[in-house]
């Protein structure tokens, strides 16, 4: 709620954390206000107690609740900052309980930054960075790029070398720039990389990298056996050859990999070739569906991987007739999952090529449509007759203007 408060009784702890930036002092204006039924004297009594409760005793509360707590506080950093911000050198006083650490640099300050850089744990099993630098100003850019920077350099003198997923988020205005400070911190990110013993997840949200940094970060990927979840859907937007040679040599280098995320620019035939044998998942984001991969590379995998699961996801605009829809989802692919999410206007033939072509191998299909056009096709093809129904999994139709 917004009236956030840490209290104390004979009972235990209990714990509200507010949902928007306010000062105690703001909280207890609202708090006030809330309870202006009473005297004016008993409502500014119990507001000055409330308040020193909600900024009190983060130092009292027990090592076993901080460690509760800090959990809570890594999903809600934005949520938590402004409660957090008077207290933040004892809230972060336990760095053995630092495991999982999410951090949005929209929230901090470089002061704060650096508090975090000196109490941060070697342990750290989960890193999360939500880089939402377009929101800000240049100088606030700066100052995050800034944050990250100290970061990065931290968590390699501390041999935090054990970190099991990482997840790089909007970083588009860090990455896409070419100043000193981008270039150490593209550098300082790909030897935090390399220094991994057991990374399994790595995710790499970045639209417009320059093709210098994503080599960079393909080239510390490579030869990471312990990874089985990669997603690179931004990584190789550009089908630059420098790209995709390294993510060619980075596809053969990962022999158990499991579930890959990428966009459809990076996968011609030479990229297909590569997939290892044990990838299961393939999750290919549309990214350009005006240059789809060609039909022989996709052969080559499913007759390589007959298991494999092939999940569709289209954007709103995509521009393809209804021949190259049809030619790109071929029977044989065996597809087992497509999410669409598309206005019917312009290509008013998907939901046909859907039930024409996938309705003897599509297991899930999420269909969000928008236009006056009838799926009742769909749902004759999905549903099957007999043993049929028996293999489907799930169907989700969200539209506006159905017929039927």
């Amino acid at each position: 709620n917004s009236t956030g408060k840490v209290s104390m009784d004979d009972n235990g702890i209990c714990l509200n954390l507010m949902n928007g930036h306010a000062s105690c002092e703001t909280m207890s204006r609202n708090r006030k206000r809330h309870y202006s039924n009473g005297s004016k004297e008993r409502d500014a009594k119990r507001s000055r107690t409330e308040s020193q409760d909600k900024c009190m005793s983060w130092e009292d509360l027990p090592e076993e609740i901080l460690s509760t707590v800090f959990r809570f506080l890594s999903n809600s950093d934005k949520s938590n900052a402004a409660l957090v911000n008077k207290s933040w050198k004892r809230v972060f006083s336990v760095p053995s309980h630092w495991v999982y650490f999410d951090i949005n640099l929209t929230t901090i300050t470089f002061e704060q930054g650096l508090d975090i850089c000196k109490l941060i744990s070697s342990e750290i099993k989960e890193l999360t960075i939500n880089s939402e630098t377009y929101r800000l100003t240049s100088t606030c850019q700066c100052v995050s790029v800034r944050v990250l920077v100290n970061l990065f350099r931290a968590l390699i003198d501390k041999e935090a070398f054990d970190i099991k997923q990482i997840r790089l988020l909007n970083m588009s205005h860090i990455l896409s720039n070419v100043d000193n400070a981008s270039h150490d911190l593209v550098a300082l990110m790909t030897i935090l990389i390399k220094k991994q013993k057991n990374l399994r997840y790595f995710k790499l949200d970045s639209v417009s990298m320059t093709t210098e940094n994503s080599c960079d970060i393909l080239d510390a990927l490579t030869g990471k056996i312990s990874v089985r979840s990669l997603n690179l859907i931004h990584i190789a937007k550009r089908p630059d050859e420098p790209i995709m040679q390294r993510l060619r040599s980075l596809l053969r280098s990962m022999n158990y990999l499991e579930n890959l995320q990428v966009g459809n620019v990076a996968l011609n035939d030479s990229v297909l070739g590569s997939l290892a044998l044990s990838v299961s998942k393939l999750t290919v984001h549309i990214l350009n569906a005006s240059d789809p991969p060609t039909l022989v590379g996709w052969k080559f995998l499913m007759k390589i991987n007959p298991e494999l699961k092939l999940k569709l996801v289209l954007p709103r605009q995509i521009n393809m007739d209804k021949e190259d829809f049809e030619n790109f989802l071929i029977d044989d692919m065996a597809v087992s999952s497509v999410y669409l999410t598309i206005d019917m206007s312009s290509m008013s033939f998907v939901h046909q090529v859907i039930a024409k072509r996938l309705k003897n191998t599509l297991k899930h299909l999420n269909l969000s449509i928008k236009g006056n056009v009838d799926v009742s096709e769909v749902f004759m093809a999905y549903s099957g007759k007999g043993d049929d129904c028996q293999t489907r999994g799930h169907m989700t139709v969200s539209a506006w203007k159905v017929r039927n």
